[in-house]
């Protein structure tokens, strides 16, 4: 199970996708938009595109064979129709996906229009509190150039106790050693490097 700072790290890595109930999403119809790349035995002007794709049920665990680079998995499943081909005819294909990849191309129809998505969310009012208290995503800043001269070893934390008395915080460090392995580095053993806000700093 992920800890606080497991969850805190992740959030420093990437925007966090909030993950929807599959069966709540089925019941209100959720639209969202689909990349067309999703879909097999497109044209490659027909992958370029994004379709519609409308919830109408879910499956609590379904089986998804391997595709391509993808492992097989068995997980929650969206089960959606494209209204498009729907409309051009009545017995077209119906489909199902991931449940965290519906939620990631949810996420990313509506990320710059969250107004538009309150029609799906049962209480809306709660959600637009939510959404105008989340904090701006956080970007990682770009590493300095010296970093080329290292590699990553590890990702861990560290106990950092604030000059102002402060209690003690938890933050995300990474273990960095030296590629130059001729022995002419000082850092030939991993050295510790303190994430902050501010952006990085060696840990002696």
């Amino acid at each position: 199970m992920a800890t606080h700072t497991d969850r805190a790290a992740l959030r420093l890595e990437s925007m966090l996708i909030k993950q929807y109930p599959a069966k709540e999403q089925a019941e209100l119809r959720v639209r969202i938009k689909i990349p067309g790349t999703w879909f097999a035995n497109l044209t490659p002007g027909e992958r370029s595109k994004l379709y519609d794709a409308e919830a109408y049920a879910s499956e609590a665990s379904w089986h998804f064979p391997k595709v391509g680079a993808r492992s097989a998995q068995t997980c929650a499943g969206m089960r959606f129709i494209c209204p498009e081909d729907v409309f051009e005819d009545v017995n077209a294909g119906q489909f199902i996906m991931p449940l965290s990849d519906w939620n990631r191309y949810r996420h990313d129809t509506y990320k710059d229009r969250r107004e538009d998505e309150t029609v799906y969310i049962r209480n809306p009012a709660a959600a637009a509190i939510d959404i105008a208290g989340a904090p701006a995503a956080v970007e990682k800043p770009p590493l300095p150039t010296i970093y080329s001269e290292f590699e990553l070893v590890n990702r861990t934390t560290h106990t950092v106790n604030p000059k102002t008395g402060a209690p003690p915080v938890e933050a995300v460090a990474e273990l960095w050693k030296c590629k130059n392995t001729g022995g002419h580095c000082k850092h030939q053993a991993p050295f510790k490097v303190v994430k902050s806000e501010e952006g990085h700093r060696q840990d002696a």
